[in-house]
């Protein structure tokens, strides 16, 4: 998640659902990360779609 937000090398990332956002967001300045972003697996992209 190399300068994706303010804290450059995250990988302290948290799932959560908000109306409006995608689900990913780091959990040490809270940014949002675009869930097409995220090197995760399509399937689980879907499902976080959902």
């Amino acid at each position: 998640m190399k300068n994706a937000c303010a804290c450059n090398d995250s990988y302290d990332l948290k799932v959560e659902a908000d109306i409006g956002a995608d689900a990913i967001w780091c959990n040490n300045c809270y940014y949002n990360f675009g869930i097409e972003h995220v090197p995760i697996s399509i399937e689980l992209k879907k499902e976080l779609l959902e």
